[in-house]
């Protein structure tokens, strides 16, 4: 109900217009960048993940999910030298802790048998870990 008093003189029509107080959807949106469902990277390889939004309001966070489990708050998240295959995935949640939005779930392999952890081992010694960084997809 609009809660007010209207007062009339004469003959008027008045016709009700419903409308509801539940705000509407944001559209809301997220992605990881340059976006992969399947990779497989080399032992103890670090990468940088980066979240873009859209029609994000502003109070909203992103959210990084580890294995299905909520790690950061942020923009960027770094998996260092990993050793073992994990899933990587990107939400935005609302400020009442609703889920706006949530990227695809992207799953990373790690190449760990002897020979991929030998190679480790060497650019260990020489300081040539692989490095991804999402955003741009270079390797550093």
């Amino acid at each position: 109900s609009a809660g007010g008093n209207i007062s009339l003189t004469g003959n008027a029509t008045l016709y009700a217009v419903w409308s509801s107080n539940t705000p509407t959807p944001t559209n809301a949106g997220i992605q990881i960048r340059n976006y992969t469902p399947h990779r497989e990277e080399a032992y103890r390889t670090t990468i940088t993940f980066t979240a873009e939004t859209f029609n994000a309001p502003a109070e909203a966070t992103v959210h990084w999910y580890l294995d299905g489990r909520d790690v950061y708050i942020g923009n960027q998240y770094t998996v260092s030298q990993a050793t073992d295959y994990y899933s990587i995935q990107a939400k935005l949640i609302g400020t009442n802790g609703d889920v706006l939005a949530e990227s695809g779930v992207e799953n990373v392999s790690i190449k760990n048998g002897f020979f991929a952890r030998l190679i480790a081992f060497f650019r260990i010694l020489f300081g040539h870990l692989p490095v991804i960084v999402q955003s741009t997809r270079d390797v550093l």
